[in-house]
């Protein structure tokens, strides 16, 4: 699905592109074939005022026209009384006599009876080529044809057209081959969402299912069961709803980070007070492990521009995951330090630890670092929303090794 995505937008892109550039080059060359032909008309019409003054009277002489055809590489025929003189025959070929003979024609059968021009300057069209031809009346009988071969101009705009087309297919290659990558790289974090959610749903809906499917047992063994062992079935149902009630509630909590909806209610939050009252929360549950549960403090009170409850929330959950995953026996401790920018939590715990190849993805949804650790009262969840949250604050989190064994969960907060 992603490569034929990335197929489509990439031809779209290059066909846009494409448009683009055939609109702007054929413009382009539009402006510019009509700049060649102004110009070489105009230089024709100027070489034929100019060829005007080279005559001497109503005399046309063998070296005249010698001179014009040097110095303007225009062919001329001089004809009297409809046929061509000797000296024009003197120097010109069978075929240029031939395509004389048709300009003559041309000009005697449809451009002299309309044209009032002193010198009339007219195109002409022969064997697949174009011409100017400029037409001197020196008297009632005697008339000088100045013919000019376009085929320069005609290659010079074949050149222009070829070069067009050599810079706009080089330009079409690379804007494909940037429109690959360039999509690629946009529809790429597009993609992975997509894979993220398709994994968060289906470890979502495996993670429902197994409290639904118990609470159903517990259910319909009820019908079955003698009066004495329903008591327990239905502590079992209850126990079960509980658990699906957390793991909604944690999943909401995430839909709302993803949707940006997020409610904070932020003020002045005095963070040496939300750690005691966090301690405070969990030191009975920390005795009933035989777990030393230790807070740090700092002799003055630290307050931060936060949303209290959130940041109690993240504390709370890190606080739990310690103490789940802290052997019985073991030390949790709990610390607030206020530095030049940053005012740093600390949950630091003595347990296994997390290898260093999990410490980024144990904030990813339903991941554990540890498959053999099966609480179920933890769904993987708990750290990704404590990076939401913390993240809400403008904060981060990271985790690290703790001397001598265990983790440590670190807060950072800034000052303002």
């Amino acid at each position: 699905m992603f490569r034929k995505v990335h197929m489509r937008l990439t031809l779209l892109f290059t066909l846009f592109a494409a448009l683009i550039l055939v609109v702007m080059s054929g413009l382009y060359l539009y402006i510019n074939y009509r700049s060649l032909d102004k110009n070489s008309a105009a230089s024709f019409r100027n070489d034929v005022y100019a060829f005007e003054n080279s005559f001497d009277g109503n005399v046309v002489d063998l070296n005249s026209i010698k001179i014009i055809r040097k110095n303007y590489d225009h062919l001329v025929f001089i004809y009297d009384s409809g046929s061509p003189i000797h000296m024009t025959k003197m120097t010109t070929s069978e075929s240029q006599l031939a395509l004389a003979e048709r300009v003559r024609k041309h000009y005697t059968e449809n451009v002299k009876p309309l044209n009032k021009e002193r010198i009339p300057v007219f195109d002409y069209r022969d064997s697949g080529k174009d011409h100017y031809v400029g037409v001197y009346e020196l008297d009632r009988d005697v008339q000088v044809y100045i013919i000019c071969d376009l085929s320069l101009i005609a290659e010079q705009k074949r050149r222009l057209l070829i070069r067009f087309l050599l810079i706009d297919g080089a330009a079409l290659i690379i804007f494909y081959l940037f429109s690959y990558f360039f999509t690629g790289r946009l529809l790429r974090p597009i993609d992975e969402a997509a894979k993220r959610q398709n994994e968060f749903i289906a470890a979502a809906s495996h993670e429902i299912r197994n409290p639904v499917n118990t609470m159903m047992t517990a259910l319909s063994a009820m019908e079955k069961a003698e009066p004495s062992q329903q008591g327990e079935l239905i502590s079992i149902a209850q126990k079960e709803g509980r658990r699906l009630a957390r793991l909604t509630g944690d999943l909401l909590t995430l839909a709302r980070g993803d949707a940006g909806s997020f409610k904070a209610e932020f003020g002045d939050a005095e963070l040496d007070t939300i750690i005691l009252d966090c301690y405070e929360a969990f030191s009975l549950r920390a005795a009933e492990k035989d777990i030393d549960l230790k807070v740090e403090l700092p002799e003055e009170s630290v307050t931060v521009r936060a949303d209290a409850s959130r940041i109690s929330q993240a504390i709370c959950i890190l606080l739990d995951n310690a103490i789940s995953y802290t052997p019985k026996g073991g030390r949790v401790g709990l610390s607030l330090e206020k530095g030049a920018k940053n005012t740093t939590i600390k949950v630091t715990d003595n347990g296994e630890g997390i290898p260093d190849e999990y410490k980024e993805k144990i904030f990813e949804r339903f991941y554990r670092a540890d498959d053999a650790r099966t609480d179920e009262n933890h769904f993987g969840l708990g750290l990704c929303i404590a990076k939401e949250l913390i993240t809400l604050h403008g904060g981060t989190i990271e985790v690290s090794d703790t001397e001598g064994g265990g983790s440590t969960f670190i807060i950072r907060l800034g000052n303002s």
